[in-house]
C-alpha cells in the first residue's frame, strides 16, 4: 500500500479500492466532489471481504456469496461477470426464478439445464438433452447462479452428476465448471406444493464442491442505522420487545413519501388474493376506459412444421416473466417499472411512479404505444414496450430448443404487491400488513427489507408472533459467522435428512408402542442420535409426554431438540 500511495494521492488509492470491489456507484449532488477516503472508510469491512472473494473467483473457485437483504450481492455478481469475461471465460448467468433472472441479466437455471423442469433421474436427462444443450454444458467455464437459496439439494445434486457425465471428468466437481453462487437462505423460497422446506446446503456435494463462503455485512439498501439494527435481529429471529415496540409505532403512520407527486406507498401482502382485490379497487375508481395492453410473444429459430407446438413455450413464458399478459391502465394509475430502464437517472425495477398520459392503438403494430410516467424522485418519461428474451425454450412435443421473444410495456399496478412478487426489489416507503395471514418463515423479514428507512414504513397490522426464522438455516448461519466458512456443519446437524411422514410415523410408534419391531418383524427405523446423551434424553422425554410435538419438531428438522432449546431459552 506504501508504494501505491506514494504515487497516487491518498484519495486515489481509496477509489480504486472501493472500484476494485465494485463499490463505484456512489450518488453525491451535481459538482459535488465524491470523497473516497471516506467512502473506502466506511465500507472497509466490505472492500476486504469483497477482495478476498474476487481473488478466490479469478483462482477459478467454487465460492458462495450470501448476506442479508440490500448488502449488494447483484453489483458484486455483475463486477464478477464483467472480470471473468474479460479474461475470455465463457460465463452464463442464471437465476432460479424469472424476475431475478430479469434483474442480473440472465436466464433462468432450468432454461440453462435445457430439460424442462429437470425432473427425470440423471440417466433421463442426459439422454433427454439436445445438442445444443449439450454444447452449453460442455463449453460453459463459469455457471453463475443466483438465488441459489431455492434450489432444492436434489435439483443441485442431479445436475452436479449430470455435468460430470456430459463433461468426462468423473472425479471434478460439477464436471469442472466453476459455481459463483448468491443467495440468502433467510429469504423466500421458490413456491412449490411440498410444505418441507430443503435447503441446498444440506448437501455434501454443495460443502464439499463450495470452496469458500463469503458473507456480505454492510447494509447498502438501509442508511437508517436504528432500522438495519431491527431488520439484522429480525432475520436471525433475535428480535427484542424494543425492537417490536419502534415497529408498533409504525402502525397506520401516514407516509410523507406518499405526497412525492401523489405517489402512494405500495401496500405488501402474503396472499394474491388481497394484491388482485385492492389493484382492481383502485384502478376502477379512476375515472374512464381502461387502455389494454396485451403482451405479445414469437419464436426465433424454430422451424414453421413446429409452430404448433408454440403455444405451450409460450405458455411457460408467460408465466416466468413478470410482464402481465394484458396490462390495464388509465391515466393516474400508480405503476410500478419491471425492468431496469436506466440506472443513472434511478428509473430501476421496482421504481414507482404515477401515469400523466397514454398513447395506444389497438392492432398488431405497437410501435406508437408509450405510457409517460412520473416518478417517484421527480422524472418523467414514456415508457415503450419491452423485449424479453428466453432462451433455450424447449418444445416438448419434438425436442426442440429455440428462442422466445416476449413483448409488453414493462410496468405493473402497484397499490399493492405480494411481499413474495417484492422480494429483489428496493422500495422508498410501502404500508405491509404483518398480521396473521403471514404463512412463510422468513416473509416478514423481507417485506420489511424492502424498505429503505423507517421515515418510508407504515405496518397496517402487526402480529410478533410472524417475525419467525427456519432453524436449519439459523444452525448454518451461525456456524457461518462462527467459522468462516461451511465445511463440518453437516457433521454436526441431525443425520436424519428430510424425514418423511412414514419415517416420521415409525419414530413415534416406536415410542408409543413396547416392541421396537413392526408388525412384520421389521427393525424400525433408528432415532436420531444427537450430540449427547442429554439431548438424547430430552427427546426420549418429549416422545414420550407428547409424540406430536416431536413430529412437529422433525418436520422442521431442528439441529437441536425443542426441550434443549427451551432450557436456553430459545423459541421452540
Amino acid at each position: 500500500m506504501a508504494a501505491r500511495v506514494s504515487d497516487m494521492s491518498l484519495g486515489a488509492v481509496c477509489k480504486e479500492l472501493c472500484e476494485d470491489a465494485g463499490i463505484a456507484n456512489v450518488s453525491r449532488p451535481d459538482g459535488v466532489p465524491v470523497d473516497w477516503k471516506a467512502v473506502y472508510e466506511g465500507h472497509q469491512e466490505s472492500v476486504a471481504t469483497l477482495a478476498r472473494a474476487t481473488d478466490a473467483v479469478m483462482e477459478g473457485l467454487s465460492v458462495f456469496i450470501t448476506g442479508q437483504a440490500g448488502t449488494g450481492k447483484t453489483v458484486c455478481l455483475t463486477n464478477f461477470v464483467q472480470r471473468l469475461l474479460a479474461k475470455d471465460k465463457e460465463v452464463h448467468v442464471t437465476a432460479f426464478t424469472g424476475m431475478a433472472a430479469l434483474l442480473v441479466g440472465g436466464t433462468t437455471l432450468h432454461k440453462w439445464i435445457g430439460a424442462g423442469l429437470a425432473e427425470g433421474t440423471v440417466e433421463e436427462l442426459v439422454t433427454e438433452l439436445s445438442g445444443r444443450a449439450r454444447l452449453r454444458w460442455t463449453s460453459t467455464d463459469v455457471l453463475v447462479i443466483d438465488e441459489v437459496s431455492m434450489v432444492s439439494p436434489d435439483l443441485f445434486e442431479k445436475i452436479e452428476q449430470v455435468a460430470r457425465i456430459l463433461r468426462g471428468c468423473p472425479t471434478k466437481f460439477f464436471g469442472g465448471i466453476q459455481l459463483v453462487c448468491f443467495g440468502d437462505f433467510a429469504q423466500l423460497p421458490a413456491i412449490v406444493n411440498d410444505r418441507e422446506r430443503k435447503f441446498v446446503f444440506q448437501s455434501r456435494v454443495w460443502e464439499q464442491g463450495i470452496s469458500k463462503v463469503f458473507v456480505l455485512k454492510h447494509i447498502y439498501r438501509q442508511t437508517d442505522e436504528l432500522y438495519g439494527g431491527i431488520l439484522q435481529r429480525v432475520r436471525v429471529e433475535e428480535h427484542t420487545d424494543e425492537d417490536i415496540l419502534i415497529l408498533k409505532m409504525r402502525l397506520h403512520k401516514t407516509l410523507s413519501a406518499q405526497k412525492d407527486h401523489n405517489v402512494k406507498a405500495t401496500r405488501l401482502y402474503a396472499h394474491n388474493d388481497d394484491v388482485d382485490t385492492i389493484n382492481a379497487k383502485e384502478l376502477a375508481e379512476l375515472p374512464g376506459e381502461a387502455d389494454v395492453f396485451k403482451a405479445v410473444a414469437w419464436p426465433v429459430g424454430l422451424p414453421s412444421a413446429h409452430l404448433i407446438k408454440f403455444s405451450r413455450a409460450e405458455k411457460m413464458a408467460r408465466k416466468y416473466c413478470t410482464a402481465k399478459e394484458e396490462l390495464e391502465l388509465k391515466v393516474d394509475a400508480q405503476v410500478m417499472l419491471i425492468v431496469n430502464l436506466d440506472q443513472g437517472r434511478g428509473l430501476v425495477n421496482g421504481s414507482r411512479g404515477r401515469v400523466i398520459s397514454i398513447t395506444h392503438k389497438d392492432g398488431d403494430d405497437d410501435d406508437e404505444d408509450e405510457v409517460k410516467v412520473l416518478f417517484a424522485n421527480g422524472i418523467t418519461t414514456k415508457i415503450k414496450h419491452h423485449d424479453w428474451t428466453f432462451e433455450n425454450v424447449l418444445d416438448d412435443g419434438n425436442g426442440i430448443q429455440f428462442t422466445l421473444m416476449y413483448r409488453q410495456v414493462p410496468l405493473k399496478l402497484c397499490w399493492a404487491a405480494t411481499i413474495h412478487k417484492a422480494q429483489g426489489s428496493s422500495l422508498d416507503c410501502a404500508e405491509i400488513d404483518l398480521g396473521e395471514r403471514v404463512f412463510v418463515e422468513g416473509q416478514a423479514y423481507v417485506a420489511l427489507s424492502r424498505v429503505r428507512s423507517l421515515d418510508g414504513l407504515s405496518l397496517v397490522s402487526l402480529e410478533p408472533s410472524v417475525f419467525k426464522a427456519n432453524r436449519l438455516f439459523l444452525s448454518y448461519w451461525r456456524y457461518l459467522i462462527k467459522h468462516g466458512n461451511h465445511r463440518g456443519w453437516l457433521s454436526g446437524v441431525n443425520k436424519i435428512r428430510f424425514p418423511t411422514e412414514q419415517a416420521i410415523g415409525d419414530m413415534v410408534q416406536g415410542y408409543v408402542q413396547p416392541s421396537r419391531m413392526d408388525a412384520q418383524g421389521r427393525e424400525k427405523r433408528p432415532l436420531p442420535v444427537w450430540q449427547d446423551t442429554d439431548e438424547q434424553q430430552d427427546v426420549d422425554d418429549l416422545l414420550r409426554s407428547d409424540p406430536n410435538a416431536f413430529v412437529d419438531e422433525m418436520r422442521g428438522v431442528s439441529d437441536a431438540p425443542p426441550a434443549k432449546r427451551a432450557a436456553n431459552g430459545e423459541p421452540s
